[in-house]
């Protein structure tokens, strides 16, 4: 076989999320676990370009760009605001197959730009600038050391030689425009399904046509020639192609729910997977509306031996494991557990699974405990991992890419105070060079580290979160504290770089994040404590957090803020209501306060997500009890301002949802402030209003915690 063939044709995913285990976790959307008109979660490649979503962790973490804009308060201290929420000015990187080139995305000239560079000495060289500021590269990868694959705003899928010779259009998208014009909610974009082992000339493409369906496209990467191999199947919405290329498994939607198909071979008959798999009925691999928030297994892709392949399943136990199994056997094996993680979520199974690039290979698996862990089943990777982490003590060190013969790698350094840093190391000749730095505006003495943090709850339970204090005072004075709640709710704070925290830090206050009951990672009766009393369980854990901050000497108690987006805009509205006393001013961006309101437009899109949403509120359309979980039916005791900012272009969380609030507040007498984005969805807008929202929430903060 070509030594520059990547993988030896094993799957390109694989690859794929070799070079993504460093990115941070994503939350999902509020109305629910899938976005609406039949598409589901796939996890998204880093991005360079100027799409800015909002201001919380997760699919609604901030990326965003390198915009200019007048002065604002934010810049007192030095630093501007985009200075922290503009994305990371390179990608990370991609060895080729033979470990003399680098390829990854950076800016040139304020344009996305793909850069080449040869390892073994010589200059970058610009190998494709992007046409336009708004433009966005998606997907990166090497099909052989002389050609890569690339992917402009998730639309067409382009193969090119690094010398720039013989471009050829893979896979062509519609235009995004004509997409939204047309209101073809079910079109999705392109991408790369498996690089088929045995024909070393083509690769298998995924995508969905303005119809729904889902097809699979083998195109060849040299002449861009497509045939289609599979798609005529309306309710199919995903294809699963194992280590040979061929497609075994399917994502069906039958009558609201959602199904996984299996055959043994490409011409055998479709069967249930919950038909061939030994299990229980809380294990099953369908779901519904009603049961997802109860899933138990989750299928995670194919192994090296086409007839097996990797699931989590937290059946007969509180915490996910990562499980192999063999359906010519039926047999199937625990691979890797953590008593007190779980290590792939049920609910958001995005596979962390690393590979030899080879064999395909199981060698190792990445997830969150209180900081990042990689556990290597491979005791070669182990021993890397162990000399590399003495080499950058004091960081989390995380494997994105390396060559086939497994001599060159390329390792991702960061912490909770700087984006990260690309390092390259020789395993051959021992040797060391940074690569490139992610961004290099601020400075890692002027950022704030962020502690991972445990208590006990006041109903005995343990709870898990992450403590940032500013840098200048000693450790036990008593701060100005911001509680940051995350969205979702169904997922986590994780430790890393994270933009708001270290905005707030920077500029004198105390950042504390609490996991509360309902966040993800800490086994299922953490996740399920949410199910059908959406608020109570996460403020009780809330204002615990608050507790122990202020016994534990970090915080003022008379100078307390509660933030949040999306769900964590509900939960601080439920705290403020809940604790008036205890809470001086809060902040609620693009949050739902009014959950009958909310059910019926989730109705009029979806009924999987209006059964999802009534088992996770009140288990049936209970109005006294949606209207008691409503913050808009609450606001009678709220005592302490409230700024509100929502995105004009908001269809997950209507803005309709802040305005209500504002005119319901506005009638009791209620001190608030409602601030309209326009162009802002309820994940990303332009720069200009994120400049204009934290200078707004700045402001807020100092009028109504004032520095002492």
């Amino acid at each position: 076989m070509d030594a520059k063939r990547w993988s030896s044709g094993r799957n390109r995913s694989r690859l794929a999320s070799l070079r993504s285990v460093s990115a941070v976790v994503r939350s999902p959307s509020l109305t629910c676990p899938f976005p609406h008109d039949r598409r589901l979660p796939e996890p998204r490649p880093p991005k360079i370009g100027r799409r800015f979503p909002w201001p919380v962790r997760g699919l609604l973490g901030l990326a965003l760009g390198l915009l200019i804009a007048p002065w604002t308060e934010a810049r007192v201290l030095g630093y501007h605001v985009e200075d922290f929420f503009r994305a990371g000015t390179v990608s990370p990187p991609a060895l080729s197959p033979d470990g003399s080139q680098a390829a990854f995305v950076t800016l040139r000239r304020g344009r996305p730009t793909i850069l080449v560079h040869q390892v073994d000495g010589g200059d970058q060289e610009i190998f494709h600038i992007t046409r336009s500021d708004d433009d966005i590269i998606t997907t990166l990868t090497w099909h052989d050391s002389d050609r890569l694959i690339y992917q402009v705003n998730f639309g067409d899928l382009v193969a090119q030689n690094t010398d720039l010779s013989n471009r050829q259009v893979l896979h062509s998208a519609l235009d995004i425009r004509m997409v939204r014009f047309m209101g073809l909610g079910s079109f999705s974009h392109p991408q790369l399904l498996s690089t088929l082992p045995h024909e070393p000339d083509h690769i298998l493409i995924h995508a969905r046509d303005t119809g729904g369906r889902a097809r699979v496209h083998r195109a060849n990467v040299h002449t861009g020639e497509s045939t289609l191999v599979q798609g005529t199947e309306r309710s199919v919405h995903t294809w699963f192609a194992d280590a040979n290329g061929a497609i075994r498994m399917a994502l069906d939607l039958h009558r609201n729910q959602v199904r996984y198909l299996y055959r043994p071979n490409a011409n055998a008959r479709w069967r249930l997977l919950d038909q061939i798999m030994p299990l229980s009925d809380d294990g099953r691999f369908s779901y519904s509306g009603r049961t997802l928030a109860g899933r138990r297994h989750a299928f995670l892709g194919f192994s090296s031996d086409p007839d097996s392949f990797y699931f989590s399943s937290n059946v007969g136990r509180e915490t996910t494991a990562l499980y192999r199994f063999n359906a010519q056997t039926a047999d199937w094996s625990l691979l890797a557990e953590d008593p007190e993680y779980d290590i792939i979520s049920t609910l958001y199974p995005q596979s962390h699974l690393l590979h030899h690039p080879a064999t395909g290979e199981l060698a190792g698996i990445w997830y969150h405990r209180d900081r990042p862990h990689l556990h290597w089943f491979d005791p070669a990777f182990a021993g890397l991992q162990k000399r590399v982490d003495q080499h950058l003590p004091d960081s989390v060190n995380t494997l994105v890419s390396m060559d086939l013969e497994e001599r060159r790698f390329i390792f991702h350094e960061t912490s909770s105070r700087h984006k990260g840093v690309y390092h390259l190391y020789d395993r051959h000749a021992d040797t060391w060079e940074e690569f490139a730095r992610v961004d290099r505006r601020l400075r890692l003495e002027d950022m704030s580290p962020m502690r991972p943090i445990r208590f006990t709850g006041s109903e005995g339970h343990p709870l898990h979160g992450y403590l940032t204090l500013p840098a200048g005072k000693p450790a036990d004075h008593p701060r100005r504290l911001v509680l940051l709640i995350h969205g979702g709710p169904w997922i986590r704070d994780a430790y890393g770089y994270h933009p708001e925290v270290q905005f707030l830090a920077y500029h004198g206050f105390a950042v504390l994040q609490v996991n509360f009951r309902g966040s993800t990672g800490y086994g299922f009766s953490h996740l399920d404590a949410l199910r059908r009393d959406f608020g109570a369980p996460a403020v009780r854990d809330l204002l615990d957090g608050v507790d122990w901050a202020i016994n534990e000497g970090h915080a003022d108690r008379g100078r307390v803020a509660v933030m949040g987006a999306s769900y964590g805009a509900f939960a601080a509205l439920q705290l403020m209501t809940t604790a008036p006393e205890q809470i001086r001013c809060g902040i609620a961006i693009a949050g739902v306060y009014d959950l009958l309101d909310h059910l019926r437009h989730v109705r009029r899109v979806s009924l999987f997500h209006y059964d999802f949403w009534q088992e996770m509120t009140a288990g049936a359309w209970n109005r006294g009890d949606l209207r008691r979980m409503s913050p808009i039916g609450r606001i009678d005791r709220l005592q302490a301002p409230l700024f509100l900012a929502h995105g004009d272009r908001d269809t997950v969380a209507p803005l309709s949802q802040s305005k209500n609030l504002a005119q319901a507040l506005r009638s009791a007498g209620k001190d608030h402030d409602l601030l309209v984005l326009e162009g802002h969805t309820h994940h990303g807008g332009p720069m200009r209003n994120v400049i204009l929202l934290y200078d707004r929430i700045l402001h807020f903060l100092n009028e109504h915690l004032p520095e002492s």
